[in-house]
């Protein structure tokens, strides 16, 4: 309770500050951060929640939504996940009024994860959805959780680090929690590895999604969600190509280091491609508060939606 005071506060004072990683906030969120309660919310899906183990996996059902998780895994962990997707008024919500998932969109999800937002664009109606994800045993999960999606063929599930280049990289899977990948060069493997415990390293090949639409022939991408720990400046590097070309909906999760968001806001302004950009929500992580994703929709996209209805 202590700690949640002092970060609250610490939020109203780095915006009363002017601070620069803040400059694209507005008061709104500083209220809604302040004055938020999830506690109760959370409880309830929690409470709503039921687990049974199905071989080397976890079934776990939430209001009729079936997804499957590693075994070792907390389960604990879904009810934040769950919370933040179909709880259209938290501030971690990707696809809000500002950023919209519409009827007919192909969809890139990058950073899957679970498969709740991949399950949620395909409830709203996606054409398609590209679930993108590094972890060999989330990729699993994911591909059992949509199967019926993927037969039908309206999904596909890819396992790939996405970034600013096409290279082989070397990542550990934390098997008591898969949403952790630590990724390492060559140089930085060794030691590193000798401070990790549980789960195993393995090689993954990085692509960027420039070359994710080449490899596999996707002629069209309406939106983009993207929550990559940390890479999103990396990835928005390496989809320049795929931006230009289709000017997708775009919805980032840009909170995992403090200076991505000015950053990502940056390289999109400079394509000077009509998109009006928002952030939504603030986080305060290690003392530095930050907005926790960045909205952008074109006008192409606005106007392609208004002349539809």
């Amino acid at each position: 309770m202590i700690n949640s005071v002092r970060r609250r506060l610490n939020i109203i004072k780095s915006k009363l500050r002017n601070d620069e990683y803040l400059r694209h906030s507005q008061w709104r969120d500083v209220a809604h951060e302040v004055f938020k309660r999830y506690g109760r919310l959370k409880a309830d899906i929690k409470k709503r929640m039921s687990v049974e183990r199905v071989g080397d996996m976890s079934r776990v059902e939430i209001d009729g939504r079936i997804i499957y998780w590693p075994l070792k895994a907390d389960v604990s962990r879904l009810v934040d996940m769950y919370f933040e997707v179909f709880n259209d008024n938290n501030n971690h919500c990707f696809d809000t009024k500002e950023t919209p998932i519409r009827y007919g969109d192909t969809v890139l999800d990058c950073g899957a994860c679970e498969g709740y937002f991949t399950m949620k664009a395909l409830e709203k109606g996606a054409h398609m959805v590209y679930a993108v994800e590094p972890g060999a045993a989330m990729t699993s999960c994911l591909r059992k959780s949509i199967s019926e999606s993927i037969y039908s063929g309206r999904a596909a599930v890819y396992q790939y680090l996405l970034g600013e280049a096409n290279k082989k990289l070397k990542i550990h899977e934390n098997e008591d929690d898969p949403t952790i990948t630590h990724v390492f060069d060559d140089q930085a493997i060794d030691k590193a590895t000798t401070k990790l415990t549980g789960g195993q390293v393995v090689t993954v090949e990085m692509i960027t999604i420039d070359e994710l639409c080449k490899r596999y022939s996707i002629k069209k991408i309406d939106y983009i969600k993207v929550d990559v720990e940390g890479s999103e400046v990396d990835l928005i590097n390496g989809a320049l190509e795929t931006i230009k070309k289709h000017k997708p909906t775009m919805a980032i999760g840009a909170y995992h280091m403090p200076e991505n968001v000015n950053r990502i806001i940056d390289i999109i302004q400079a394509l000077d491609l009509g998109y009006l950009i928002s952030v939504k929500g603030i986080v305060d992580f290690d003392g530095i508060p930050r907005p926790i994703i960045i909205h952008c929709e074109s006008d192409a996209r606005r106007l392609e939606h208004k002349g539809s209805i």
